[in-house]
């Protein structure tokens, strides 16, 4: 199944996949072009179903609107889905080029994912010991296990993608100096803030994270040039999908 360029997100395809009892297609269609179906199907907060036009039709036809549950089908076919391993893209022979992504949460995977079918090499950098980023550090397990996040950062990682874990990228230009030919920035927002709080003779101070929901555009990508190589940078609050295609730029 290809992937790599921009895509629409087919809601009719799927959902008549799902009415079939065909959930790993549904699935399959699904993580296309939103790359990890099981987590959103738990975390989005459905942006998309105020806009549903069914809730318009019902409204004219019984008063009680009801749009289609976009997201929580989703999450029918992450859990009824068959073994889709074995429908993942095939890695081609490598291109020669080396791609580096900082932080491993939703926005880097994508990344990864679009660009390792491609014969690119991927090597994606984080200071936690697994993979997921916010994803995995700010939602509660009881609304996101975490078997489903090991899952489906696992497809990602799967396909040759090198996940080097434990490891802080604490200078860009050392990074750069390693000659690869393209560096995404996908570290989110993860330090706190300090905020003033009332009570007591002295202001309390206490820390919060700062998520990335707080930036003036959750899904913006920046483009910053270093000497010879073009890094971007992305911030991804972790209920969305993914960061937007192409997010990378090669070496001149």
């Amino acid at each position: 199944m290809p992937v790599g360029l921009p895509r629409a997100h087919p809601v009719p395809e799927y959902i008549r996949m799902i009415a079939q009892g065909r959930y790993g297609d549904a699935y399959m269609v699904n993580w296309v072009s939103n790359v990890f179906p099981g987590i959103l199907g738990r975390t989005c907060d459905r942006p998309c179903e105020p806009a549903c036009r069914r809730g318009r039709v019902e409204e004219s036809n019984t008063g009680d609107p009801e749009p289609v549950a976009i997201c929580r089908l989703k999450r029918v076919a992450a859990d009824n889905k068959d073994d889709v391993r074995s429908r993942m893209p095939q890695r081609v022979p490598s291109n020669g080029r080396r791609v580096a992504c900082v932080g491993a949460g939703p926005a880097s995977l994508t990344v990864a994912r679009d660009l390792a079918p491609l014969g690119y090499e991927v090597t994606v950098f984080d200071g936690e010991q697994r993979a997921g980023g916010f994803i995995r550090t700010q939602i509660p397990r009881f609304r996101l296990p975490e078997e489903i996040i090991d899952e489906e950062t696992g497809y990602v990682l799967d396909l040759g993608v090198k996940f080097v874990a434990g490891q802080r990228i604490d200078s860009m230009k050392a990074l750069m100096a390693q000659g690869y030919d393209a560096i995404f920035v996908g570290c989110g927002a993860p330090r706190g803030r300090d905020l003033s709080c009332r009570g007591g003779a002295r202001p309390r101070r206490t820390s919060t994270s700062a998520s990335t929901g707080s930036l003036r555009s959750p899904s913006a990508t920046s483009r910053r040039s270093a000497g010879a190589s073009s890094c971007w940078a992305a911030a991804t609050p972790p209920w969305t999908a993914a960061a937007p295609r192409g997010a990378w730029a090669a070496r001149k």
